[in-house]
């Protein structure tokens, strides 16, 4: 969840009728600091909702810090400096050489792709 988006509506004085109207609705989107997917696990729920989305939140949010910062301990380099390389010749997985990976192959398809087209 874009933590502006958070922020924002953490500060805004009418974030319970939003989350409301969104649930009335059944809205998509972000809507009083919730994805559809929060609004999603609200059915049946009674009493004050905004803590309880803000309680899942915060643990979200924590579990995906503490995965982050397991994915940076298992890398084979210092942070920042992962690449192909790292991850053909070497085999570190962490998510600066996975995105090194699949950019390459990105790449290579689009390069592809125009061979194809300008020989047809």
């Amino acid at each position: 969840m874009p933590r502006l988006q958070r922020r924002l509506c953490l500060s805004c004085p009418t974030r319970q009728s939003c989350l409301t109207r969104a649930l009335e609705t059944r809205s998509v989107g972000y809507w009083a600091g919730t994805t559809t997917a929060d609004r999603a696990g609200l059915a049946g729920v009674d009493g004050p909702l905004l803590p309880l989305l803000d309680a899942r939140q915060d643990q979200l949010a924590r579990a995906a810090a503490a995965a982050a910062a397991a994915d940076r301990a298992k890398a084979l380099h210092p942070v920042g400096e992962g690449n192909l390389w790292w991850y053909r010749r070497r085999g570190c997985r962490c998510a600066e050489c996975r995105a090194a990976n699949a950019a390459h192959r990105a790449a290579e398809r689009a390069r592809a792709g125009s061979r194809t087209k300008v020989a047809a």
